[in-house]
């Protein structure tokens, strides 16, 4: 266990003790405070021997209800905390500005960060990814059933690296249908189209270009960086559309892609 992962153990062991003793300390207070105030209120408004009981016994399954409300709240508050505790030494806003955001890719400690496939929803996912890749499904079977469109950016995602029979392409978009997805899944799917030269569904590229431009201008970059003549002239006449109604910062940008 490296030095931080051992920090974060000790910190979420001494947190949960921490609310196990909260709550215990709890229940004693409230029990003691309940039954004082129910001999409290006998004595002074002389109430029977019985219904003093049943006020004792109700202020004790008051108290205990309410202590293992508190547990748990604080239990998940502890759960909370300890996945909010930094992963990385020195993680500063110099080391932000650095690794994050003045550097190209994904910064060195995510690198190596894949999804967990013991997820089942991940796991899914992969299952459906490799039967693709294998060549094991047919454009006319596709065995996934995506339970939220997080599965089909990440499936769309994985499609990216890979050759990709334009059959499967079609089936996934039927299938699953991707053009009523969020724009995460659609703009997946335009890059799949653009990779691909999949000429048939250049009008949803076009579609995406002019009704989502805050993630448009990465697709006017990958079409313009194209050696298809078609995807070129997608862009410039998308933009020419566009440019009138464009923020003056993404018309610069847009425009420098397009026209250098």
């Amino acid at each position: 266990m490296s030095n931080i992962q051992n920090k974060k153990y000790l910190s979420h062991c001494y947190l949960s003790h921490l609310s196990i003793y909260l709550s215990i300390y709890l229940s004693i207070y409230l029990s003691i405070s309940f039954c004082s105030l129910s001999i409290y209120l006998s004595i002074y408004l002389s109430i029977p021997k019985v219904r003093l009981f049943i006020s004792i016994y109700l202020s004790i399954y008051l108290s205990i209800y309410l202590s293992i409300y508190l547990s748990i709240y604080l239990s998940q508050s502890v759960h909370y905390l300890s996945f909010s505790l930094p992963i990385e030494e020195g993680l500063d806003e110099k080391c932000i500005c650095d690794e994050w955001l003045d550097r190209p890719g994904l910064p060195k400690v995510l690198q190596n960060l894949h999804p967990n496939k013991q997820v089942k929803l991940i796991n899914d996912v992969y299952q459906q990814f490799e039967a693709i890749t294998w060549g094991l499904t047919s454009f006319s079977g596709l065995k996934l059933k995506p339970v939220c469109e997080d599965q089909l950016t990440l499936l769309l995602e994985l499609l990216l690296d890979v050759p990709c029979n334009k059959l499967i392409l079609e089936k996934l978009y039927q299938e699953f249908h991707i053009w009523e997805a969020n724009p995460d899944v659609r703009h997946r799917w335009c890059e799949l189209v653009v990779k691909h030269k999949f000429t048939k569904f250049y009008k949803d590229v076009k579609h995406f270009l002019l009704h989502d431009q805050a993630m448009g201008i990465y697709l006017f970059g990958e079409l313009m960086l194209s050696n298809s003549t078609k995807q070129k002239l997608l862009a410039k006449e998308c933009f020419h559309l566009l440019k009138d109604n464009m923020d003056d910062r993404l018309k610069k940008s847009v425009e420098e892609l397009i026209y250098g």
